[in-house]
């Protein structure tokens, strides 16, 4: 009988590890998004500067927001895309591999976990360093994966112990 710290882990890599396919596809297009976001917002733009009430503020904030970002994003975000791909592949596989009880499973969750994070505070930077303050808003939500990988990453090294055993036992 598989223990159930090990489905509960199997499971939730398989979980997180799509999120993280869902993410990267996003990293992946991001430049994309960006334009269809600046051609859909240009139009609110010129309404917001001509309009009454509003101050310079609004129009200021969406025009950080809609800034053409620099010439390395676009290639930055293909790249950190293809690579989060392969990540959250590893991290599904990992899932999967753990309920299976597979001798390597704890390996490979285990490198998918320490990608991921590293992935999550790389993509935070990058748009941080290309947009600025909006950048980080929009990677805040990284963090939260962050968290989340590192308590599955615990969990399992608390665990690895109890590895062998679970193993001949299965």
């Amino acid at each position: 009988m598989r223990p159930r710290w090990m489905t509960t882990i199997g499971v939730l890599g398989i979980i997180f590890g799509c999120f993280g396919l869902l993410t990267a596809v996003n990293t992946l297009f991001m430049p994309m998004i960006l334009e269809f976001q600046r051609k859909a917002f240009g139009a609110m733009q010129a309404d917001a500067s001509n309009g009454p009430g509003m101050g310079n503020a609004f129009p200021q904030m969406l025009e950080q927001m809609l800034a053409q970002p620099p010439a390395w994003f676009g290639p930055f975000t293909v790249v950190l895309g293809i690579l989060s791909l392969a990540i959250a592949g590893v991290y599904v596989f990992g899932g999967i591999w753990l309920l299976l009880i597979k001798p390597s499973a704890p390996r490979i969750l285990c490198a998918a976990l320490i990608a991921s994070m590293v992935a999550a505070v790389v993509r935070t930077i990058g748009l941080g360093m290309a947009m600025g303050p909006m950048g980080f808003a929009m990677g805040v939500g990284s963090v939260f994966g962050v968290v989340i990988d590192l308590i599955l990453l615990i969990v399992i090294l608390v665990h690895r112990r109890d590895w062998p055993q679970a193993v001949l036992q299965a």
